[in-house]
């Protein structure tokens, strides 16, 4: 079975130059939950979100989930998220 993984956003923690992802997923690979924080590498620097859905989609041979991310509380869109890395490096 094909296990397919879209990463989508909300709008206050959508990236516009960054597209959407998609993946594909091993099975029995631990598979975030809702809550879980994921740090995507972007070209500015590593940016944290918080899962706050999940969305499946079962077809023949396969499924596909969706992953909807925010930003954590603590974090704005506007935020530079290398600054935070430099002051957890202090």
């Amino acid at each position: 079975m094909n296990i397919s993984i879209e990463i989508g956003f909300t709008s206050r923690a959508l990236r516009e130059e960054e597209p959407t992802q998609r993946f594909e997923y091993q099975v029995g690979i631990p598979f975030p939950q809702i809550g879980d924080h994921i740090t995507f590498e972007y070209t500015a620097g590593p940016t944290t979100f918080l899962v706050v859905d999940r969305d499946f989609t079962f077809k023949t041979g396969g499924v596909t989930i969706k992953l909807v991310m925010d930003l954590p509380e603590d974090q704005s869109a506007g935020s530079d998220s290398l600054e935070i890395w430099k002051r957890l490096g202090q």
